[in-house]
């Protein structure tokens, strides 16, 4: 991002006016002119931008996100703004008439050399907007596309305007780009030189060496295949990057230096019949045997039939024999020639070609080959008129579509009678009465919308279709769209189309460990018990990640809270607690809890990208069809289970599940991190066909550890995982200390007459209302509450409850006090006295459910409580003394005092019998 004085320089650089510099400073200077929303045909997200420096929107996962990678490698670009500004136009629209609009351009680039609007549009877009509105959208003579009512608004600021589309930027090489991510951040110095020199020489040796060959050499060698792609990363080794992705390494080439590329030929490479430019492989197509010419006529499972130029024989070969005299150059292509006027037909006709009329064809083509070979046929097996009109329409069709066989293949299909038997006015009464009274909310039956339709036909003199008539009809409108009109979105999200992966870039589930990973949350379906008191807490809620390349689960939390943005803190902190890294991309649903300013800004600083689906389950998350694993496997084998609540009205009392509940959130966690990191990754995967434990090991062999992106997780990092307030600072007051959530927090380091009535960072742990955080003095320093001892151990949520509950009250009691600490856990304190509140029931279930979340926190931080235990903050920056090594899911299990089945069924049964005598 530029500095104030390189941007005035570049003002003058450009010789740009000073309504021009105007704007581009407010463009600067504001936040985005609308904010980007995911939708059925597109997802949006925030990219963590290092040249900017900030997250920039996008739109378009498949177009406006593969600029912005361009952009931030381009050198030429020094800074792109998203969603800058709205703009007014005005363009003649097709009737004729002048039309304004609102518009907000997708992105502003600043170039060296210009600086202007952009807007993204795919080419099929801008072809209907075209026609739509003519005076807004052109294509040139050169090909691209203009708007001349925005290019007029930019040159009045002496600014330009593009339209980009997808054919200006190469899905291959922003694949590779997103590869190679991790290493261009990724220090040169901290290279080691011995092992770069050993690659670098093996390059250098041969006139290129495929990448799959250099990593087997190079791990032979015990040498990391990051260096690989670290070299790669500087240019100190050459790679066409626009050529082959990168994780296809058997088809890239590797070279010493870009020339070397250049200079390289490689003659002993045999083609086959599968070369583009060689023979295309089809019916009809024209190849050079020998030194005749000759047609394929026929390709069957197991042979070629070529017809020579005589049309005297056809010669049939196996698919090695053809490919063998392909290879010894007595079968070739011949030279393109241009195309036919007659291409569109021909493919039409091969298209539409049913098996049965392909088969028809050939057995045509068989009598006219015969016959032109002088053989003659027997009149019961085809009559001689018969014969003479096959063989009539081979020579016509060979000059009509280059192709004798396309003439003799039958059009089955289209034979009968085509016209339909209703007339318009009835199909289109039908047509109504299909999408306006039977999709519809009411769910009406096919008898009683064809009742009416009959009724109507009837009255307008017109003959009424049957019943089954009106059905066939009926079923062949869209699925998706009837079950969403009578039953509502979600019930046709079972019958939505799948979102294939149809562009080529980067792949759905990535190209390597944790380059892509989803985050999602559903309700376990089992009823909890409370360890104290035994009484029912309800259903948890469980968090997962998964990672999409490998199926990996990084880390699952579980909690009673609903979805907030402290379950995505606590499972990234699982996340890093056990592999010492975080994801690339990050996918999210549509979730008020991925849009929360905490977790976005944490996203933000560990440079992931965030995407969001519309949040459906055939939107592409992972997860969805993970819920479904856990529930069968894990969830359903437990006490308590609710599966038998599907059929709600047959539930009696002695198989309700909160009468067999046995279960508590300390002793259920465990278990859940059992399943998923020892179970689920151990197993199979159907997708992958191997576990995902496998995967993953196979993906960090071949495609680097990346040890570089590893982060420690020591109280630093606890700290950045810690939230802040709205406004992200608080004043310290004279003997107060810092407010905080309505609540003060005093340190000594506060007396200092230069801190107080200054504004500084805070943090706190929505897990322990107790403590607060806050930036002084070139560290982080520990607040306690002035009512320390009640809300030491207390959570965010349990003081939000409560919180509502005294504004409630003081609404109800036409009183605007102000709500403090004392009166809040004065309120806190009186709970116990009104159990039969139903609101405060609502805090005290929050509470025991508080008590049941600490051991679940406890296995996260590595055996410690944040309950018992204050968290102490190193200053920022600070490193810690000692790596902490990643805990599999097994010692995690072990740390937690169940090292064996036949010992937790022990516990479980003592504590069983605990709760039962409480």
């Amino acid at each position: 991002m530029l500095k104030s004085e390189e941007l005035e320089k570049r003002f003058q650089t450009l010789a740009l006016p000073e309504q021009g510099r105007n704007l581009i400073r407010n463009i600067r200077n504001s936040p985005p002119a609308r904010s980007v929303r995911s939708g059925p045909k597109n997802r949006s997200g925030d990219y963590s931008s290092r040249k900017m420096g900030l997250t920039i929107q996008y739109e378009s996962g498949h177009y406006e996100l593969a600029f912005v990678k361009m952009w931030e490698r381009d050198e030429e670009v020094l800074e792109y703004w998203d969603q800058p500004l709205t703009i007014k136009i005005f363009y003649v629209r097709k009737d004729g008439r002048n039309h304004a609009v609102f518009y907000t351009p997708d992105f502003f680039l600043f170039y060296k050399s210009k600086a202007g609007f952009v807007e993204v549009k795919t080419e099929a877009d801008l072809a209907e907007l075209a026609k739509e509105q003519p005076g807004r959208y052109v294509r040139g003579k050169d090909g691209r596309w203009y708007s001349p009512p925005c290019e007029k608004y930019a040159a009045e600021f002496g600014l330009c305007y593009w339209i980009m589309t997808e054919a200006e930027f190469d899905r291959t090489y922003l694949r590779n780009i997103d590869f190679l991510e991790a290493f261009f951040r990724l220090d040169s110095a901290k290279l080691n030189d011995q092992e770069c020199a050993f690659i670098c020489g093996h390059v250098a040796a041969k006139p290129a060496v495929l990448l799959s060959d250099l990593i087997d050499v190079t791990l032979q060698a015990g040498i990391d295949t990051d260096i690989i792609y670290a070299l790669i990363a500087f240019d100190l080794i050459y790679v066409d990057l626009s050529a082959a992705a990168l994780k296809e390494s058997d088809r890239v080439y590797v070279f010493i230096n870009p020339a070397a590329a250049d200079l390289y030929n490689p003659t002993e490479k045999l083609p086959n019949i599968s070369d583009a430019n060689a023979i295309r492989m089809a019916i009809g197509q024209s190849i050079l045997y020998g030194e005749s010419h000759a047609e394929i006529v026929n390709i069957t499972s197991t042979e070629i039939w070529i017809c020579g130029e005589s049309q005297q024989k056809v010669i049939r070969l196996t698919h090695a024999q053809f490919e063998e005299l392909f290879r010894s150059k007595k079968i070739s292509g011949l030279k393109i020639q241009p195309e036919s006027k007659y291409k569109e037909e021909v493919h039409r006709i091969l298209n539409e070609a049913s098996p049965k009329e392909f088969e028809e064809g050939l057995r045509r083509l068989d009598f006219v080959l015969q016959h032109l070979a002088g053989k003659k046929l027997d009149k019961t097996v085809v009559p001689p008129r018969t014969l003479h009109r096959y063989v009539a329409e081979y020579k016509a069709g060979q000059v009509s579509y280059g192709s004798g066989f396309v003439a003799l293949i039958p059009n089955f299909h289209d034979r009968g009678n085509r016209i339909p038997r209703f007339p318009q006015e009835v199909r289109d009464k039908i047509k109504h009465y299909i999408e306006n009274d039977y999709e519809s909310i009411k769910q009406k039956n096919y008898s009683h919308v064809h009742g009416a339709l009959t009724k109507d036909c009837e009255a307008n003199g017109l003959i009424a279709p049957s019943l089954t008539t009106f059905i066939k009809m009926a079923h062949q409108r869209p699925k998706h769209t009837q079950v969403r009109k009578r039953r509502g979105h979600k019930a046709a999200n079972a019958v939505a189309p799948f979102s294939h992966w149809l562009e080529k870039d980067t792949p759905r589930q990535g190209d390597l460990p944790f380059q892509i990973c989803h985050i999602d949350h559903t309700k376990l379906d089992v009823t909890f018990r409370c360890s104290v008191t035994g009484r029912i807490l309800g259903r948890p809620w469980i968090t997962f990640m998964s990672c999409a390349n490998t199926r990996l689960l990084p880390a699952v939390y579980m909690t009673y809270d609903p979805p907030s943005y402290r379950s995505c803190l606590m499972v990234i902190r699982e996340c890093v607690r056990r592999y010492g890294r975080l994801p690339q991309y990050l996918v999210v649903d549509g979730g008020k809890e991925f849009k929360s300013i905490y977790f976005r800004a944490f996203c933000a600083f560990f440079g992931i990208h965030l995407i969001s689906r519309e949040g459906k389950p055939r939107h592409g998350s992972t997860c969805e069809r993970l819920f479904d694993t856990n529930r069968r496997q894990f969830a359903n084998n437990l006490s308590g289970n609710t599966q038998i609540m599907k059929n709600v009205r047959e539930v009696s009392k002695e198989v309700a599940p909160e009468n067999h509940a046995v279960w508590t959130l300390g002793r259920a966690y465990p278990r859940l991190t059992e399943w998923a990191y020892d179970i689920y990754e151990t197993n199979d995967h159907f997708n992958l066909k191997q576990s995902p434990r496998e995967a993953f090991a196979a993906g960090i062999s071949q495609t680097g550890s990346r040890e570089h992106t590893k982060i420690l997780f020591d109280d630093v990092f606890r700290t950045i995982t810690l939230p802040t307030t709205r406004k992200g600072t608080a004043q310290i007051m004279l003997n107060d200390g810092v407010k905080v959530n309505n609540i003060y927090y005093w340190s000594d380091e506060f007396r200092h007459p230069g801190l107080v009535g200054k504004q500084v960072p805070v943090r706190y742990d929505p897990f322990n209302m107790g403590e607060a955080f806050a930036y002084v003095n070139g560290r982080w320093i520990t607040g306690t509450s002035e009512y320390f001892w009640f809300f030491q151990g207390r959570t965010e949520r349990e003081m939000l409850l409560a919180g509502s509950e005294i504004r409630r009250r003081g609404q109800l009691l036409n009183r605007n006090r102000t709500l403090t600490a004392k009166r809040l856990a004065e309120f806190i304190g009186s709970l116990e006295q009104e159990e039969n509140s139903l609101r405060t029931e609502r805090i005290l279930l929050q509470r025991s459910r508080d008590v049941e979340l600490r051991d679940v926190h406890a296995l996260i931080n590595g055996g410690q409580s944040s309950s018992t235990k204050p968290l102490q903050l190193p200053a920022i920056g600070q490193a810690s003394n000692t790596i902490e090594e990643p805990l599999s899911g097994k010692e995690v299990y072990e740390s937690s005092h169940i090292v064996s089945k036949e010992s937790h069924e022990q516990l479980e049964e003592l504590d069983l019998m605990e709760e039962l005598n409480w």
